[in-house]
């Protein structure tokens, strides 16, 4: 492991594109591409497609990733998405259905399939066909537009508007590994032009040994989420595992 400082402090100003692989430096990349495309400007009630994952990060032997897969975005900023943890070699299939206040970045409303109801020998398009009742009835109730393009594109920027500011501070770890891990992670999204801060995350896994921020999706205007991953050392050792978290934020005009 290479040797790390006690204390980083990372400043990245840029809107970011996605990194399409795992370093372990947060590494950024721009894309050609521009804003999200939904299938309709106003929301009409209907059936939602199953998801398509978005490739925000590339798997390997070294690492295991939770896949993403955005669905769509109401007017007022409710946005639905849905990940699939990694899987530690169990066999079980897991999954998190998640609509999301963007303007507070609480869930508003949940379906989990975890250690408490885990299944076999099953895959996505499986469980959505089977509650697919309950998840169109929970995205229309909260007028989600369904997303057109589902390999989603992340914005560039020649002038960003925005900073993206992150504190690491390395420590011992207390599992007696002899490995150093991160603690009070903290990042912040600090519009430029008024110096003020419209968004902020923490890390809370004592076992996190890298923080990489992959990109920033654009969902409708002015409106964008910052896709960071926390990686943890694996349950019995490597492949590591990436979780991702998702920052919403909102430039203000």
């Amino acid at each position: 492991m290479k040797q790390l400082r006690t204390h980083i402090n990372l400043i990245i100003i840029a809107i970011i594109a996605l990194n399409y692989s795992c370093n372990s430096e947060a590494d950024v990349v721009t894309s050609d591409s521009a804003a999200v495309i939904l299938k309709s400007k106003t929301f009409k009630p209907g059936d939602f497609s199953i998801p398509k994952k978005l490739n925000y990060c590339t798997e390997t032997e070294e690492i295991l990733i939770e896949t993403f897969f955005p669905i769509g975005i109401s007017n007022d900023g409710f946005f639905a998405y849905l990940t699939e943890p990694a899987d530690e070699a169990t066999g079980f299939y897991f999954m998190n259905f998640v609509i999301m206040n963007t303007e507070t970045g609480e869930s508003v409303w949940t379906f989990k399939i975890d250690e408490n109801n885990a299944l076999e020998n099953t895959v996505l398009s499986e469980i959505w066909m089977k509650h697919r009742d309950i998840f169109n009835s929970k995205l229309n109730d909260y007028q989600i537009i369904e997303f057109a393009n589902p390999v989603l594109k992340l914005l560039p920027s020649n002038k960003p508007a925005f900073d993206i500011r992150a504190e690491l501070n390395y420590v011992e770890s207390k599992s007696g590994l002899g490995i150093q891990v991160i603690d009070n992670v903290n990042f912040e999204v600090i519009q430029k032009k008024s110096d003020t801060k419209i968004g902020s995350l923490k890390f809370t896994d004592d076992m996190t040994i890298n923080v990489t921020v992959h990109g920033c999706l654009p969902i409708g205007e002015n409106r964008y989420l910052l896709l960071v991953t926390d990686e943890r050392i694996g349950y019995e050792g490597p492949p590591n595992v990436l979780t991702l978290k998702i920052l919403p934020f909102k430039l203000q005009k």
